[in-house]
């Protein structure tokens, strides 16, 4: 199973290594433990609003939601290309939310999205 889960992760590394990619974010959602499906609510309005303020034709995004070690810290790990980059404006618009951003110029070329 671990041959397997590792050829999975290279080939979505391979993957989106075809794509120009402007930000890597962390979306941590730092308002009480909420349910995935809420986490995932808050990730759609988010991602919505940034593609209708700063979106072009070629906007994409690629996600990754993650538990943590507890199970219980649910955040996202995300890669964003095709528009301007505001990174400040987003990082407070997540922090609205009820969350924490981080939010970095992608190195994806560099380096690989999936690591563990």
């Amino acid at each position: 199973m671990e041959d397997r889960t590792e050829r999975l992760k290279q080939e979505y590394n391979r993957w989106l290594r075809g794509f120009s990619w402007s930000w890597f974010a962390t979306l941590k959602i730092t308002s009480g433990i909420p349910s995935e499906r809420r986490a995932k609510e808050l990730f759609d309005r988010w991602i919505s609003d940034l593609r209708r303020s700063e979106g072009s034709k070629t906007f994409r995004w690629f996600r990754v939601l993650e538990r943590g070690g507890s199970g219980q810290n649910l955040h996202f790990h995300l890669l964003v290309g095709g528009f301007r980059n505001r990174l400040k404006h987003w990082e407070r618009r997540w922090n609205m939310l009820g969350g924490n951003a981080l939010i970095e110029l992608s190195i994806l070329r560099k380096t690989e999205f999936f690591t563990c």
